[in-house]
């Protein structure tokens, strides 16, 4: 046998170094031997030493120039060098010897793929049509049509490698990669399980299992996914990434800021980790700290839309209005069809007071790219602010219909419907807030997601227990809380897990049932319940949509109210009514205020005591209003409305009515069972006020006004001090009698 036959003999049993030593020795006494010197060039590519391989391979093809394996193993060692246009050279001499060699075509196509995407798949197709069995040729054209956006025909293709090579992991990580492009996510779940069985731990399985969990908005068990495939692969950036991703959606800013410092360590360029922990650190009002990583991600790549979009979302949420402008109109030169960018541009000019430019760029959106769901959801909202709900609710039709299982587009219909008093229907596609992603004003999914127990569908308990949880922020569940009342006949105990500056009241309210404070990880006895139910989903279940909400169902400190009332009155024979004029939200573009200047026409009632609501340090403010108006206004700075909810509300039992814009104050006076006018703004965000109306069944104390113009609290204010002086004269006649 000769050293060449004994050499491809320990090749083949992958004894490459004792292979390569009886290689060199006999070049070395047979120059001339091309085959020789062909074969140490693979060896040496199997022990990573491309430098000597290459040079192997150039004395076989200066020995056999014809030999088109030559030429392509030659490019093999080149391209492990870096040198790519030299490799390509070689390639196609490889090619021009031997045309009709599928995985030539194959190999050019992977060499030249990142620069010139179309001749690459045009080489994969080539490759295909040559030996159609060759499933990586499938996989790799998959993924090359799925980055060019032709994702029914990548499907296609990759259908074909599953089918062609099911042992290629490659093949199932790009088909669900694509699935998840097109928003399949379901399918995408169902096949990464099936691939999972035969490539167990497969980080790349596992983070695209993770992204379609979390883009269901099961963004939990997506945490939880996802984090098995950081095990799995450490290194990865992208599983880190999309991990803070998952945390995010969950509402845990801390786990996806941990997440990111981790991706960021592995790969310190990535643009959208630098975009992500921007928005993370807005969300949680760190801004300076998000200004700085927004505008590191734009000096990264300035000619990135994305990171300009990013900036000027962060810039917003600083008040910087017109820098925001100005960053939202660099993003759209660079991408002029961006449809999030138009939309999001219009929101900011329609806050900056430009609608007409804002309904024009939202328009403009939709005309882009009409299949656009997010277009038409874009353009919905900013119809729905201008207080247009029925052109709003068609815009929301059709984002339901181009994308049917997005849960925020239903959602978005479901609130224009109940607005619109459409109870019923409204209540049942509510429902849909529980798939929405990206809702952490949604305080119970956290807990919806930890409470495993079956779901109560309004049955009879027959015995056992029921837990009601709360969710959403404190003005929700007080006024949920007052569907609790109903559930005296549902044949089982009750357990009430609600914010714990709430839990005194609703234990003090509802003395049979067991109230336990919000804690993580829940009290022990929650979890053994038999059955569950989000107290914002106990008006459906009771079949009360129809009904006007139940009022006057908490009950308060009685030795704090009468305290309270004694020391608000002072001796003076006067009406006591609360006021308040702030919103501040966990996001700061959805607060509002009434400006306390607005009401003086209020101020100017007399016979009337007012006494300040509002949470927060507004001393200076009563101060400044009282001086101005003349009128008697308390600052009681002993209850902290913001922590001491029982104080507050017995602070809302003193009371005799209460004048507030739409907060907490509203919900605290309907459970209270107080009378309240409401300044409300055109297109309230909360579905409780019906819409146009001076009534609403959802508040059934409460007497609605609506401006007749955005902005307008001037003439809402005059309207309610006509209103509060009639209700004045009734409150006196009232008490002269008794």
């Amino acid at each position: 046998m000769s050293a060449v036959d004994t050499a491809q003999e320990l090749t083949t049993a992958g004894r490459y170094a004792e292979a390569r030593d009886i290689l060199v020795r006999h070049v070395e006494c047979h120059p001339n031997d091309g085959a020789g010197h062909a074969l140490l060039g693979r060896v040496l590519l199997r022990l990573n030493d491309a430098e000597a391989a290459a040079a192997a391979l150039v004395r076989a093809i200066g020995i056999d120039p014809d030999r088109a394996a030559h030429h392509a193993n030659l490019a093999a060692a080149l391209r492990r060098l870096g040198r790519d246009d030299a490799a390509l050279a070689s390639l196609d001499q490889a090619i021009a010897l031997d045309p009709g060699r599928a995985e030539l075509r194959f190999n050019r196509a992977n060499l030249i793929g990142a620069h010139a995407p179309e001749p690459a798949i045009s080489g994969f197709l080539a490759a295909r049509t040559l030996n159609p069995a060759l499933a990586e040729a499938a996989s790799n054209l998959g993924s090359a049509l799925r980055r060019r956006g032709r994702l029914d025909e990548a499907l296609a293709h990759l259908d074909a490698a599953v089918v062609l090579r099911p042992d290629l992991a490659e093949a199932w990580v790009n088909l669900t990669t694509v699935m998840i492009d097109q928003g399949s996510f379901e399918s995408a779940i169902e096949l990464v399980d099936r691939a999972l069985r035969r490539f167990p731990c497969l980080a790349r399985l596992l983070l695209n299992k993770g992204i379609a969990l979390t883009g269901l908005g099961r963004a939990l068990e997506g945490s939880l996914v996802l984090d098995a495939s950081v095990s799995a692969d450490p290194a990865s950036p992208d599983c880190a990434y999309h991990l803070a991703v998952a945390h995010r959606r969950c509402g845990a800013p801390e786990p996806a800021l941990r997440s990111l410092a981790r991706t960021l360590a592995l790969d310190p360029t990535q643009l959208r980790a630098h975009e992500l922990r921007a928005a993370v650190l807005a969300d949680g009002g760190a801004l300076e700290l998000a200004e700085h990583d927004a505008r590191h991600a734009v000096e990264l790549d300035v000619e990135s839309s994305s990171a300009w979009s990013t900036y000027a979302a962060v810039l917003q949420s600083c008040e910087r209005l017109a820098e925001a402008r100005a960053a939202f109109e660099r993003a759209r030169s660079l991408d002029p069809a961006s449809v999030a960018g138009l939309g999001n541009h219009a929101m900011l000019l329609d806050r900056t007071g430009d609608r007409s430019a804002a309904r024009a760029l939202a328009v403009r959106a939709v005309a882009l790219e009409p299949g656009s769901a997010e277009a038409h959801h874009q353009r919905g909202s900013l119809l729905r602010q201008h207080g247009e709900s029925d052109c709003a609710l068609a815009c929301y039709d059709t984002a339901s219909q181009l994308a049917p299982g997005n849960a925020t587009y239903q959602l978005a219909r479901a609130v224009v419907m109940l607005a619109r008093g459409e109870s019923l229907p409204g209540l049942t596609a509510y429902r849909r807030r529980w798939r929405t992603p990206g809702r952490p004003d949604l305080g119970g999914h956290e807990a919806r997601e930890i409470f495993r127990q079956p779901e109560w569908r309004g049955e009879c308990l027959g015995g056992r227990r029921l837990l009601v949880w709360g969710e959403q922020g404190l003005g929700d569940e007080l006024w949920f809380s007052g569907y609790i009342g109903l559930l005296a006949g549902c044949g089982g105990d009750v357990l009430i897990e609600c914010d714990g500056r709430l839990a005194p009241t609703l234990a003090r309210s509802y003395p049979r049932c067991a109230t336990y404070a919000r804690r993580s990880p829940p009290e022990p006895v929650l979890l053994e319940a038999a059955t569950q139910v989000a107290m914002g989903d106990l008006p459906l279940k009771l079949a009360a949509a129809e009904n006007a909400a139940p009022t006057g169902y908490l009950v308060a400190d009685p030795r704090r109210v009468a305290e309270l009332r004694s020391r608000y009155r002072a001796g003076r024979n006067e009406a006591l009514v609360g006021i308040s004029w702030r919103s501040i939200k966990p996001r700061r573009d959805r607060s509002f205020e009434a400006p306390l200047p607005t009401w003086d026409p209020v101020f100017a009632v007399r016979g009337i005591r007012f006494v300040s609501l509002q949470y927060g340090d507004v001393g200076a403010e009563v101060a400044a209003a009282a001086f101005r108006s003349g009128a008697s206004i308390v600052h009681d700075s002993a209850v902290d409305a913001m922590h001491d909810v029982d104080g507050f509300l017995a602070q809302v039992s003193a009371m005799d009515a209460v004048v507030s814009i739409a907060n907490s104050a509203v919900a605290a006076s309907h459970a209270i069972g107080r009378p309240c006018h409401v300044a409300l703004r055109v297109g309230q965000d909360d579905w409780r006020y019906r819409e146009k109306a001076t009534a609403t069944p959802w508040l059934p104390l409460a007497r609605q006004h609506w401006p007749e113009a955005i902005g307008d609290w001037a003439g809402i204010f005059v309207r309610i001090g006509r209103d509060l002086a009639t209700w004045r004269d009734a409150w006196v006649a009232r008490a002269r009698m008794q």
